[in-house]
């Protein structure tokens, strides 16, 4: 978590304005005494009063799909009741069809609409309001506005005050299992920590579209994904492009290079070297268009990013490279058979959250090599993949 008031949070962003801490400390002070006064809130383990929940999940593609335990727990939990999914605007359609969601409300981003959505929340009259994952400052807020009369969220918060349950993070639990012991508090108890994700049918046409399957690619595709976040979670250019060679001459496999608008030069210069001619989709995809891709693919190759998590939950045969992150605070290692984990070598302290790395050429990706992801590509097509229904 990294929530405006958490340690890691400061870390990141530096000493807080001394002005900002007043006002938090004066807001806290007004809304505690209206809490004293306030006799709607609602006990936390009291599950057996709950006929209507809101599930504030604003953030990344990753968070948005870590958080769908939670709430296939809560559905498990609550049979009867209404679940609304508060979710942010580019991410909707990652919750869009998914069963244990009865409706969406879009986050238009931090204090827009804010009188609007107000209302949109209230018109829920929930019994609950759980933020699984918000990083923005106005989210604890918008759940006390929401008249829920449980309020559960992260004590880390600089806006604690305003729920009525505060667990104290773990930091050694991974992402999903973090969300999971909060709802534990309320009384509701995991149903797995698989992550979900629902496509719509059918699900044909972006890779008729992009000309995947123009050619004699019997063999199938693998999906490639080498960018991130952030410059030093990238796989070196000249390490995809030896990859997108070897499949090819090797294996009888053709590579779909994926990644957004603002990454399509690159991979269009990075295919111009490679003798086996990737097709290149970056920017040319919605978000669940490249979920489809990935779900026709014999397995993805992939950064620690949104396409990472899109593969888990698709049960995609994955390989994932890690290098200033530490995969074991994802929580879905275990599962040999269709997810292997790379990590690099370094010397710098992990998870590293530096925006800018300080080494150039950034070591601790490159080196991850081509071998070794190729020898884990082979292991995970010649193991059946784990597809959710």
């Amino acid at each position: 978590m990294f929530l405006p008031g958490s340690k890691a949070f400061l870390s990141r962003q530096g000493s807080p304005n001394l002005f900002n801490e007043i006002v938090t400390l004066l807001l806290a002070a007004i809304f505690r005494i209206v809490r004293r006064l306030d006799r709607r809130d609602l006990p936390a383990a009291d599950v057996s009063r709950v006929r209507r929940v809101l599930v504030f999940s604003t953030t990344a593609i990753g968070d948005t799909l870590m958080n769908t335990p939670a709430i296939r727990a809560l559905r498990k939990a609550l049979p009867a009741a209404r679940i609304t999914a508060v979710v942010d605007r580019r991410r909707a359609d990652l919750l869009r069809h998914n069963p244990h969601v009865d409706h969406l409300i879009v986050y238009p981003g931090k204090f827009r609409r804010i009188l609007s959505l107000v209302r949109e929340l209230r018109a829920v009259r929930p019994d609950w309001a759980i933020v699984l994952h918000g990083n923005d400052p106005d989210i604890p807020l918008l759940a006390y506005l929401s008249g829920a009369r449980g309020r559960a969220g992260w004590r880390e918060s600089r806006m604690s005050f305003l729920f009525t349950y505060t667990p104290k993070t773990d930091p050694s639990l991974p992402f999903v299992r973090k969300r999971l012991a909060l709802l534990e508090g309320l009384g509701v108890f995991p149903d797995g920590e698989r992550t979900d994700l629902y496509l719509p049918p059918p699900e044909g046409g972006p890779a008729e579209r992009l000309g995947l399957f123009d050619h004699d690619w019997s063999s199938g595709v693998v999906a490639i994904h080498p960018f991130g976040s952030r410059r030093s979670k990238w796989w070196p250019a000249e390490s995809v492009r030896s990859l997108v060679d070897r499949l090819w001459r090797e294996m009888g496999l053709r590579s779909v290079i994926l990644g957004g608008e603002k990454e399509r030069a690159e991979a269009e210069t990075l295919a111009e070297g490679a003798e086996a001619g990737p097709v290149i989709a970056c920017g040319k995809t919605s978000l669940l268009e490249t979920a489809v891709l990935l779900r026709r693919s014999r397995a993805l190759v992939t950064t620690d990013s949104g396409p990472m998590h899109l593969g888990f939950a698709l049960g995609v045969p994955t390989v994932a490279l890690f290098g200033p992150e530490d995969f074991r605070d994802y929580g879905v290692g275990g599962d040999e058979e269709r997810i292997a984990f790379l990590m690099g070598e370094t010397s710098c302290a992990r998870p590293c959250k530096k925006k800018t790395c300080d080494i150039e050429g950034h070591p601790c990706m490159a080196s991850i090599g081509v071998e070794m992801v190729l020898e884990a590509v082979r292991d995970r097509i010649a193991s059946p993949a784990v597809v959710p229904e």
